[in-house]
């Protein structure tokens, strides 16, 4: 990124019309694609939530003093007045017809992007811009310049070139680099790893009440299963008395993420057990948040729903300031966001973090001022919680309703959903929110990577 005319390729598309895209780039930041957060092609620093009047020079200057680009070491950046930004591609990179992101075409530009990359990760940034990723700016998540293929949650002895082939065996750039021989190598030992990903998608309704392992489908009739739990090692497991939907989830993770079924009988109980230690934790977790902090609970468990349905923002606003659960500080900053969305899901995110005391004074306002709202919170509680009726029952209109509602991004509820999580393959947000998300909004398991699909 120390072109700038790469920097200023980043920024799309950027929607914030109170700074431009050339004055970012000019002061040395490129868009990282999340909201309007853009970080430095130098010192690696990052700003976001832009206000009216800033300008892009003084605040770099005032959030990073010491960065080389600020204090005028300009001998890294190629700016649009010195003619230096037809750099040449890599070789065959100029064949390739779908790039995602063209500033990110060159090895040495994606590498610039891990300048504040964990340390405690075990893979080296050089490897994984070699294989075409670049770094978000955010946890391990990485992304490829080229099928816009997300991954992260890296793991000790992950090669990044062996997880591209995994799980997008079709990019272009993998098989420029790599060949059609060595995907099809990788492909050979995860088998059908990504029609398995995307068959629980096969049923709508299954979006909000599947457990996170990939669907087979209903009972075990299908051969898939028969062969699935009918093997030595999974009946000796049954035998020894563990939950057969506990096996089962746990076989179809391991066929999900290493393409094979247990071999031995000590692999398959070790995983049991530990799959046992980690549900009774999270029961133990939920009980005790119930009972310490009823309001905390209520507003944790509705999180999504109350950013979506929450359309009253003043008057909470106004009367949680009154009672000083937020300072006057805090009411200027939430006042100052774009849009109610924005507001709520801010002021969301500020009661959680003050604990259970706020929360309750919030929930005891939606209690007394927004029945309505209360009522749409436990509707969607008990759909979540119950199988969604047929749909053909119902009239037109109200179909035509439920199908674009069930297209619509969970978390925005603006635009469309095309983001399939991996391993647990709901398709449930949009590209713009899935980077913020470390687990599934619907079945709240661990978001490993991304597949970005095309609805028809």
């Amino acid at each position: 990124m120390r072109r700038e005319q790469n920097r200023l390729d980043s920024f799309h598309p950027w929607t914030l019309s109170i700074i431009t895209p050339s004055e970012l780039a000019k002061a040395g930041f490129y868009f990282l694609g999340q909201g309007d957060r853009v970080a430095c092609f130098s010192c690696g620093g990052q700003l976001s939530n832009w206000e009216p009047g800033d300008r892009a020079v003084s605040e770099h200057q005032r959030h990073y003093p010491n960065c080389r680009f600020v204090r005028g070491d300009r001998a890294d950046n190629v700016s649009l007045a010195s003619g230096g930004v037809s750099s040449q591609l890599p070789s065959g990179a100029s064949a390739l017809n779908n790039v995602s992101n063209n500033a990110m075409q060159l090895s040495d530009e994606r590498l610039l992007t891990f300048v504040n990359w964990p340390s405690r990760i075990p893979v080296r940034p050089d490897q994984l811009a070699k294989a075409g990723f670049y770094y978000v700016g955010r946890n391990d998540d990485v992304k490829c310049f080229c099928c816009d293929g997300g991954l992260r949650c890296w793991e000790s002895g992950d090669d990044p070139w062996v997880e591209h082939a995994k799980w997008f065996p079709r990019c272009e750039y993998l098989l420029q680099e790599k060949g059609q021989e060595f995907v099809h190598q990788i492909q050979a030992r995860f088998p059908r790893l990504f029609e398995q990903l995307l068959s629980n998608g096969d049923s709508r309704s299954r979006e909000f009440t599947d457990p996170p392992v990939i669907h087979l489908g209903p009972g075990e009739e299908r051969s898939e299963d028969a062969v699935m739990m009918n093997t030595p090692v999974i009946k000796s497991a049954l035998e020894m008395g563990f939950e057969r939907s506990l096996v089962k989830q746990t076989v179809q993770s391991k066929i999900l993420t290493s393409g094979e079924n247990y071999r031995t009988v000590q692999e398959l109980v070790s995983d049991l057990l530990s799959a046992e230690d980690q549900k009774r934790e999270e029961e133990r977790e939920m009980v005790a948040e119930a009972m310490a902090s009823d309001g905390f609970t209520f507003v944790k468990r509705h999180q999504a729903a109350l950013i979506q349905r929450l359309k009253s923002v003043e008057p909470v606003l106004e009367h949680l300031r009154e009672q000083t659960v937020i300072s006057t500080e805090e009411y200027g900053g939430l006042k100052a966001q774009t849009s109610a969305q924005q507001q709520t899901a801010r002021l969301i995110e500020l009661i959680l973090t003050k604990g259970n005391a706020a929360a309750e004074v919030f929930r005891n306002w939606i209690q007394k001022n927004d029945v309505h709202l209360l009522r749409d919170l436990m509707a969607v509680s008990n759909e979540a919680a119950s199988p969604s009726q047929d749909l053909s029952d119902l009239p037109m209109e109200e179909q035509l309703r439920r199908l674009q509602e069930e297209r619509t991004c969970k978390v925005c509820m603006d635009k469309e959903v095309n983001i399939v999580f991996i391993p647990c393959g709901h398709l449930v947000v949009c590209k713009e929110c899935a980077p913020s998300l470390r687990k599934c909004p619907i079945c709240r398991g661990l978001v490993k990577g991304t597949v970005r699909t095309f609805l028809s």
